[in-house]
């Protein structure tokens, strides 16, 4: 009875009377001797559609009805029947990203104590529709207000920004100019500030975050769909554990929702199998089926930045929703922990550690996996300046034995391991791939000619190839020209495509066209690109794109070797400040966006990219000291690019793929960050990198006298301690008449760091002797793909959102944030479509009592 009324959308509780001697029903005294069951319907809007379609033919019960509906002093009291649970925290965002102000009726529903009743949910919600956009402050840096006061400066006068803005004096100080306390500022104003400066950056620097404010749009929507759903949630007042007296357990396969009705409870249902010819015959699971994998939480903050495609991005950017299909984790502590998690299924790139071989190389990864996480994370601080956020549990490769340990267990002071060689990449990146789509490729009258040939070879007619592509007939008698999306795929169908992408061609995003004299990206054009990263900026507009360079007359060899690599580029000598929209385009694609896309440069050129920076706004400093009357020099290197944190941690990649270890100083006195390379073998690796295009790089690096090691050369204590044990079980006269015996004594009590030379000098006097076995691990020790990066600092702080992970089945680790990390997607190899037993298992975890409705 209680789901035909469900029917109706009236929701009903079943309640028991137990046998009791005496009772009055209907104002008569019964004795009941059985249990008694009743329906009933308690919530007021429940009696409502009772009476509106289904009501009484009683006449004295009809009448009784319509007084309690009629009666306007009755109160829809709370009955605990038709509330939405665990919203609470989720409403709380949406109060303090829309800085709502509530009256106490939508204050107590956001509580973790407080379940909501569907219509107060509702009302909340229009309450929130309301708003809009109107109420929402945000927090800007400190710096940004300074660049936003400077910039409106320029272009208005005070009582201009005023009237345009429509603020008072006051607001504009405490908006712009007032730095000792943090002053919020109406995101409305701000956007169209950024519109006003056409500057989309300044709103993605904002507290809480354009991210976190369209995720409270998205929140709101979904609380939406919850207030207005048709399922209610039903609390649990018991759960027995039973003994199961039958053969057979039933379950059903429900396609597109996954889920059905059992005993008046929604539940889902288990593998989707079936017979895929593709598979050599195999059963295969389906998306939506029941998935085996690990129930740990170890997982990454969505805003660490992983490598993936040579692509540096958060990892919460990479993962599609529109694509993501859901699991359940199975728990490995048999506590049915198990949780709901969601999966893209990739097939992408990622630089991954082999441990047993000290080598880094690009692997597979093959998934991306998504789930809510509430609790603590810590964020690690490494002395490279890169910073970590990670669960507890998730796998660091330790820095001292070279093995994966939780995060939880390590503390400031130790090392993780990080790579110091990323993989090379050789592959060259063509113009004509990359131009966008909606650009004109402006062929010459001598070029649609060739194609025309071409063409009429191949068709009976240009109307029918004219036809099949939708072209307009004048398309290749005319100024018309193509698309570049539409100049590809007529390529691609002449068979011409890798042809003609070995051409300079003509390219106009609207009219005008631009020209380079290359097919490619080239070392020249790499060049450019690094020095006006570093001495200049592009300014593209609807209009034109304008670049800009700075250089003192000072320095004629640089800029000379600019020039002699314009001319490479574009056959002619640079007039500053230079229209390009194909330079603006390139420069913007790969060193835009804090240069995310840097690693998608081929080896060559981003060598180029590294020298012109160095060139522009990179330094090789070379000192004398004189210590104990005996002469000395000192060498770094130092790069001052831009106060972006993520812009020169990105960079300090970029030269790790060049097996040279840098760091980020901030320079806090002097408000600049700078990219520091100390140690004289990295300060080699760079200049024999690029010393092929910097002017710079031909300076002569002073032989080393003391072996003093860089932080690129320490090596893991722990593993070094293990092979000076071995080591020290050779004849110990040996080793003091070699003069090594400290050294090694030193190294297996782990009193300080090891270095790779030291290592390497041991092994050189002790070749005739040491076992072969034992060479060979510290030969491994000796490769410079990784290095161990110091932990500086660790700190704790609460989190509510989804974390993220990666599956690697190579290796099974991955680089976020400049350091190996181990996927945690645990026996997440039983997911293949193809892993019969993985069915079973589900299957028999998730079936049902044979007497179940």
């Amino acid at each position: 009875l209680t789901l035909v009324l469900l029917r109706f959308g009236i929701v009903a509780k079943i309640r028991t009377r137990e046998p009791s001697k005496n009772c009055i029903i209907n104002g008569r005294l019964i004795n009941s001797k059985h249990t008694v069951y009743i329906i009933a319907i308690r919530n007021l809007n429940d009696i409502k559609l009772f009476d509106k379609f289904i009501g009484f033919n009683h006449t004295e019960k009809n009448e009784k009805i319509k007084e309690i509906l009629n009666d306007k002093n009755k109160k829809n009291h709370h009955t605990n029947i038709d509330v939405i649970p665990g919203v609470g925290s989720v409403l709380k965002n949406v109060r303090e990203v829309y800085n709502l102000k509530l009256n106490r009726k939508y204050e107590n529903i956001i509580s973790e104590r407080n379940n909501p009743k569907r219509d107060t949910l509702a009302g909340f919600i229009k309450f929130v529709r309301k708003q809009k956009d109107n109420n929402i402050m945000v927090a800007i840096p400190a710096g940004l207000k300074n660049e936003i006061y400077d910039k409106l400066s320029q272009k208005l006068a005070k009582n201009e920004i005023y009237n345009k803005f429509k603020i008072t004096y006051h607001q504009f100080y405490d908006y712009f100019m007032r730095h000792n306390r943090m002053t919020k500022i109406p995101l409305k104003l701000l956007t169209e500030i950024s519109v006003f400066l056409e500057d989309e950056s300044i709103l993605e620097q904002t507290t809480p975050g354009k991210q976190d404010i369209n995720n409270a749009k998205s929140e709101v929507g979904k609380l939406e769909k919850l207030a207005k759903s048709d399922i209610f949630w039903d609390e649990i007042t018991d759960i027995k554990v039973i003994n199961n007296e039958y053969e057979f357990v039933y379950d059903f396969t429900a396609e597109n929702t996954h889920s059905f009705l059992a005993n008046g409870i929604l539940v889902h249902n288990t593998a989707i199998a079936e017979k895929d010819e593709f598979a050599e015959g195999a059963w295969t699971l389906k998306a939506g089926a029941l998935v085996i994998a690990g129930g740990g939480i170890a997982c990454l903050h969505p805003d660490t930045n992983v490598i993936i495609n040579n692509k540096i991005l958060p990892i919460g950017n990479f993962f599609d929703n529109s694509l993501a299909y859901k699991a359940q984790t199975k728990s490995n502590d048999n506590n049915d922990n198990n949780e709901i998690i969601e999966i893209n299924d990739i097939s992408v790139s990622v630089p991954a550690f082999n441990v047993s071989k000290s080598t880094v190389k690009s692997e597979k990864a093959t998934a991306i996996r998504k789930k809510r996480y509430i609790g603590k994370m810590r964020e690690f601080t490494f002395e490279s300046g890169f910073s970590l956020k990670v669960t507890a549990d998730h796998l660091i490769l330790s820095g001292s034995t070279l093995k994966w340990i939780p995060a939880g267990d390590f503390a400031a002071g130790d090392f993780a391991v990080s790579p110091l060689k990323l993989p090379a990449n050789d592959n060259k990146i063509y113009i004509l791939d990359i131009v966008p789509g909606k650009w004109k490729v402006s062929l010459l009258k001598s070029e649609k000619q060739d194609l025309k040939k071409i063409i009429l070879n191949k068709y009976k007619s240009l109307a029918e190839f004219n036809k099949k592509f939708e072209l307009s007939r004048h398309i290749l008698s005319s100024d018309m020209q193509f698309s570049a999306e539409q100049f590809r795929k007529v390529l691609c169908e002449l068979d011409l495509y890798d042809k003609w992408r070995e051409k300079p061609l003509h390219y106009a995003r609207k009219s005008k066209t631009n020209f380079m004299e290359i097919p490619c990206l080239t070392p020249e054009l790499g060049y450019l690109f690094g020095f006006i990263y570093g001495d200049g900026h592009v300014e593209i507009n609807k209009r034109r794109a304008n670049i800009h360079v700075v250089q003192s007359t000072k320095h004629t060899e640089y800029i000379q070797k600019f020039k002699e690599c314009w001319k490479m580029v574009f056959g002619k000598e640079p007039d500053m400040p230079a229209e390009s929209i194909l330079l603006g385009e390139l420069y913007n694609k790969f060193v835009g966006e804090k240069l995310k896309n840097i690693l998608l440069l081929p080896d060559e050129v981003l060598k180029s990219f590294i020298a012109g920076a160095m060139d522009a706004d990179g330094c090789i400093s070379i000192k004398n000291y004189v210590k104990n009357d005996k002469p000395y020099k000192t060498v770094h290197v130092e790069f001052l690019l831009s106060n972006d944190t993520r812009a020169n941690l990105n960079f300090i990649l970029a030269l790790r793929r060049f097996d040279c270890y840098s760091k980020l100083i901030d320079k806090s006195h002097v408000n600049v960050q700078s990219i520091i390379i100390t140690g004289r073998k990295d300060i080699l690796c760079l200049k024999d990198s690029i010393k092929k295009y910097s002017i710079k790089a031909q300076k002569e690096i002073p032989i080393r006298i003391h072996n003093v090691s860089s932080a690129s050369d320490k090596l893991p204590s722990g593993v070094v301690s293990e092979i000076s044990k071995d080591i020290s079980k050779i004849n110990k006269t040996r080793l003091i008449n070699d003069g090594i015996w400290s050294k090694i004594y030193a190294y297996k009590k782990e009193k300080y760091l090891p270095s790779r030379d030291q290592l390497a000098k041991i092994s050189n006097k002790l070749s005739d002797i040491i076992a072969p076995e034992l060479n060979d691990k510290i030969q491994l020790l000796m490769c410079r793909d990784f290095f161990i990066d110091k932990i500086k600092s660790i700190n704790e702080f609460d989190f509510d959102g989804f974390v993220y992970d990666l599956y690697v089945p190579g290796r099974n680790n991955f680089v976020a944030e400049g350091i190996f990390v181990h996927n945690c997607i645990d026996e997440f190899d039983k997911m293949e479509r193809s892993d019969q037993s993985s069915m079973h298992e589900a299957m028999e975890q998730q079936s049902y009592h044979p007497d179940t409705p």
